[in-house]
């Protein structure tokens, strides 16, 4: 018993180092740990959330800001708090999509630090489709963004340990087999049950968005299994790169679809 709580505090602290740039000096990468650190990933989501919230109305509030400035602030900490890790996997997915050629040479494609064309215009968009649906979250002042700032890291950190854990691999060495070598296949519901235990709180605080979160969380599901599914068609399989891919598209598909609730739900 004394051995896997002190597992689950390495895997806590390997959480902490792999998914937030918060200082975790003690962190041990071991892969006795890695499967108690996928458990973490909600927790990771909550605290970057926090941070989130912490820049936005505490250390920005007292300037009175224009809402555009405000929305790139949002953007921009929810990018710096994992220091733009899953960001690098959005760019490598990227590449390697676009280049039409068969699945080894896309999985090489991916090892390259050479920066392709596609991977440029395919972050643009992303990055600037979140900053509008960003703002106009924040315009119609509706929905509380505070609420979206907990939510949305909390979902897509659990929805990449979902996939490194469930999804088949698209080759037996990499970040995401390591991860998944001492796993269960009872882990997939206690990462779930994590994440559902975290979002019930937020229902708490803020029961008049149930259904909004409902809606959100709804729509994260669908977005899972078809990244799930394009991830196996294009590429055999999923690695590292692929789960800071779905992370990314993913937070930028929940910004939109909330303007979308609130466009034609709420309002």
């Amino acid at each position: 018993m004394k051995e896997k709580a002190h597992l689950m505090l390495q895997g806590f602290q390997m959480a902490i180092a792999f998914l937030t740039v918060f200082p975790s000096k003690n962190g041990v990468w071991k892969e006795s740990a890695a499967r108690f650190s996928i458990f973490f990933f909600p927790v990771c989501g909550l605290f970057i959330g926090a941070a989130a919230v912490f820049v936005i109305y505490v250390l920005l509030a007292p300037f009175a800001l224009p809402n555009y400035i405000i929305a790139f602030f949002i953007v921009a900490a929810l990018l710096v708090m994992h220091g733009g890790l899953h960001l690098d996997g959005w760019m490598d997915v990227s590449d390697a999509a676009a280049s039409w050629q068969n699945i080894e040479k896309k999985l090489e494609i991916m090892k390259d630090s050479r920066t392709g064309s596609a991977a440029v215009w395919t972050t643009i968009l992303l990055l600037g489709g979140r900053f509008l649906f960003v703002l106009f979250v924040l315009q119609t002042d509706v929905l509380a963004v505070w609420f979206l700032l907990f939510l949305i890291p909390v979902l897509t950190r659990t929805a990449m340990g979902h996939l490194i854990i469930a999804a088949p691999l698209a080759k037996s060495n990499g970040l995401a087999s390591w991860f998944r070598k001492e796993s269960k296949k009872h882990d997939t519901w206690i990462v779930i049950f994590i994440c559902a235990f975290l979002i019930s709180f937020l229902f708490i605080l803020q029961p008049e968005f149930i259904k909004a979160g409902l809606f959100i969380t709804a729509i994260v599901i669908a977005v899972y299994w078809l990244a799930r599914y394009l991830f196996f068609s294009m590429f055999g399989g999923i690695n590292g790169d692929m789960a800071g891919a779905l992370c990314e598209g993913m937070e930028t598909v929940i910004w939109l679809s909330s303007a979308l609730y609130i466009s034609y739900v709420m309002v």
